[in-house]
């Protein structure tokens, strides 16, 4: 948004400088400096001791569905939010990642504007089948928060992911690095460039 603004100000003044209104456009040379997060999964012990946090949390167990979900699939938070049972398959073996729900509670296309599937392995779909209710609706959200709507990613990622990382003893990184994870533990299991590049 703000490489977007400069820009936009940027044009602003060449032209304004076109026109002999300015004499010289300082906007040209500004540039945003972005920092790039450096990936950085988590390992197999610490993802256990993540579920086992959650789990064994009163406060926080009922978000231990999500937190699983999350982990082996590589999905954006706003995708797993916005996640419906009409996503999944009949018997929960595949996920059709096909919208989001973005921070204003609206409902989006992908952020690539693509849609993809991803096969679900048998424990997450173990996982899923369980969590399932027996009044399923297609347009019900498959994780929703304990009050029953959308969880909400910034307060879910400064209260429950913060304190269960603390509580497991793991080192924090926030919640959009379990993406990072899935994508390198699907690396590190022989999954080929171009199937990983699909899932992202």
């Amino acid at each position: 948004t703000v490489q977007d603004r400069l820009t936009v100000i940027g044009a602003c003044w060449k032209w304004a400088e076109s026109t002999d209104r300015v004499t010289t456009n300082l906007w040209g040379k500004v540039k945003l400096r972005v920092e790039n997060e450096t990936p950085d999964p988590f390992d197999e012990i610490e993802i256990a001791k993540i579920i086992a946090a959650f789990e064994c949390d009163r406060h926080y167990s009922h978000y231990t569905p999500y937190v699983r979900f999350l982990l082996p699939t590589g999905c954006r938070v706003g995708e797993a939010i916005g996640l419906r049972w009409k996503n999944l398959s009949e018997n929960c073996d595949r996920v059709d990642i096909v919208e989001r729900l973005d921070r204003s509670g609206e409902w989006r296309d992908t952020k690539n504007h693509k849609v993809r599937a991803l096969a679900l392995t048998p424990k997450l779909q173990a996982m899923l089948l369980k969590h399932r209710p027996e009044d399923w609706q297609p347009f019900g959200l498959v994780f929703p928060s304990p009050k029953g709507t959308a969880i909400h990613g910034q307060n879910f990622g400064r209260r429950a992911w913060a304190i269960m990382l603390e509580k497991a003893g793991v080192r924090y990184r926030r919640p959009y690095n379990v993406r990072h994870t899935a994508l390198s533990h699907a690396i590190a299991r022989g999954v080929s460039p171009a199937r990983v590049a699909e899932m992202a």
